[in-house]
């Protein structure tokens, strides 16, 4: 057989698949960019509830520009299906020079929650792990863990 000579834009062609093949695995194996998950909020001055990622704390309440405004954790009862607003949270503004009230140093505070009577507690204290522990579906009264499922984002 004789020597045959290639068509050089058989083997160009040939170049660039192989290049936009090994482009697609490299982008495929490359890590998606993180974006926090939207989470539910609450301004406690109007109580407007609207939603915005977990990580951008507002700053203010949109629609009166109340800096009150605090994280709405709901849940969604799987035996009766009523969403609820389960507690509120928030982080506190700290004054790193002192210990909290109950004792804890700063950098031990994960957080407050709003107790039913309007009272903000340490969410790591006694009275703060009680409103979590206690869960309960307000509609039904169920108290099954199982039955209760965190609902991020749940309309009013």
């Amino acid at each position: 057989m004789a020597n045959q000579q290639q068509n050089p834009w058989v083997i160009a062609g040939l170049i660039v698949v192989i290049i936009v093949a090994l482009t697609f695995m490299v982008k495929s194996t490359m890590p998606k960019r993180y974006r926090p998950p939207d989470v539910n909020w609450i301004c406690e001055d109007c109580g407007n509830q609207f939603i915005e990622a977990a990580a951008s704390f507002p700053s203010e309440c949109p629609q009166c520009g109340s800096t009150e405004v605090v994280r709405s954790i709901k849940y969604k009862c799987e035996k009766c299906s009523s969403v609820f607003e389960a507690y509120r949270t928030k982080m506190p503004r700290l004054d790193t020079s002192k210990e909290d009230p109950e004792g804890m140093p700063p950098e031990m505070i994960e957080g407050l929650i709003k107790k039913p009577d309007g009272k903000w507690v340490n969410q790591m204290s006694k009275e703060g792990m009680k409103i979590m522990e206690e869960l309960s579906c307000p509609n039904c009264g169920n108290k099954d863990r199982a039955l209760l499922k965190y609902s991020p984002l749940a309309s009013k």
